[in-house]
């Protein structure tokens, strides 16, 4: 039976039997199947499924259709996520390391302003109670025999 549709431009179809049916019995079951199958029209798709065999039509390739190479598009998608990923690495790492010169510095310079502070300092003195009394230093010293012989030399 010929059908034919002057809107559709292209169509599809696969016929299969089964290998326990003969030439013949192939011939009908097919026969039969392109009877049943135009019931599908006016459809874009059709199928049938008799015992035997397999008779299937579409408007569309479903027939190991040929792949579209959209190299140029997926290689410009490649590049730009292997862009985008390696700069947010540099980014995240220049600012991991701003970060951390950052805090070094502080830790550096509160570590500094520790020891050289004069605040500090004068509370420990006034805490640990290193006050002697003048004669006591005098007697210590020798009245000051060690300064006397240093300034004599200069």
């Amino acid at each position: 039976m010929l059908v034919s549709d002057p809107n559709a431009s292209s169509v599809y179809v696969l016929a299969e039997c089964w290998n326990t049916l003969s030439p013949s019995s192939c011939r009908a079951c097919l026969e039969n199947a392109s009877v049943s199958i135009t019931k599908c029209l006016p459809w874009s798709e059709g199928r049938v499924l008799n015992t035997g065999c397999f008779m299937r039509y579409s408007d569309t390739n479903f027939l190991n259709p040929v792949p579209v190479t959209r190299s140029s598009s997926n290689r410009g998608r490649i590049i730009a996520i292997v862009t985008s990923v390696a700069s947010s690495l540099t980014v995240m790492t220049v600012a991991s390391m701003i970060v951390l010169y950052i805090k070094k510095r502080k830790h550096m310079q509160h570590r500094r302003k520790g020891s050289y502070d004069a605040h500090k300092f004068a509370k420990i003195l006034n805490d640990s109670g290193l006050y002697f009394k003048y004669s006591t230093v005098e007697k210590a010293t020798g009245h000051w025999d060690c300064w006397k012989l240093i300034l004599k030399r200069s």
